[in-house]
């Protein structure tokens, strides 16, 4: 969640769709979201008292791009070379 402002402060257009996990689930971000056109596609908190439906089918694409970023991850390969770095904490 304190990500949230940061990343839409940077100077890039305005997204059609946010999807995100629970953990952005606030009044604040849905309302941020939808004054600058877009649609929030974030499941509700279990302890709301208004639970909102999810598009199911948009919801599933937040997960399939956490895959891909997981397997990114793994393969560091394919991701920047941090053990080329002097500070990097753990040699590979």
């Amino acid at each position: 969640m304190t990500a949230y402002a940061n990343l839409m402060a940077e100077d890039a257009p305005d997204p059609a769709a946010l999807l995100a996990d629970q953990g952005y689930d606030s009044d604040a971000v849905r309302d941020d979201i939808e004054a600058r056109g877009g649609k929030p596609v974030i499941p509700t908190k279990p302890n709301r008292k208004v639970q909102r439906p999810v598009d199911p089918a948009a919801y599933a694409l937040r997960n399939r791009i956490e895959r891909f970023f997981n397997k990114l991850k793994h393969y560091r390969a394919l991701t920047p070379r941090f053990d080329k770095l002097a500070l990097s904490p753990i040699p590979l």
